[in-house]
């Protein structure tokens, strides 16, 4: 049976500088970021090795065949998935523009 993570937040005027909805993913190589809501922002997806320093991590939206191109940040709803099996400990999702709005994100990690 493979191991699982998850975990789902919401970022809003309150949190939209500072704020993020972050999960603990070492040992789960697999990740997925879903964005759901009505908001005008950019949200940044970041992964670390060390819990301390955040590097802007690659992510494929969710299409018929992940023949999409990889990305940083979304402005939509949607599915995302890392790229590759990653080694990271942390990752997280936060807004780095923000105009209005409600984003709902779940953050999945397995291995």
């Amino acid at each position: 049976m493979s191991e699982q993570a998850i975990v789902s937040g919401s970022l809003s005027a309150a949190t939209a500088t500072g704020g993020w909805v972050q999960l603990g993913v070492q040992g789960l190589p697999y990740i997925s970021f879903q964005l759901q809501g009505t908001f005008s922002g950019t949200i940044t997806f970041y992964g670390s090795v060390d819990n301390k320093t955040f590097i802007a991590m690659s992510v494929l939206p969710i299409a018929a065949d992940l023949s999409g191109t990889a990305v940083t940040t979304s402005t939509t709803e949607g599915i995302w998935v890392s790229t590759r099996p990653t080694s990271l400990v942390m990752v997280r999702a936060t807004f780095t523009s923000y105009s209005s709005g409600t984003a709902n994100i779940t953050i999945v990690a397995c291995g």
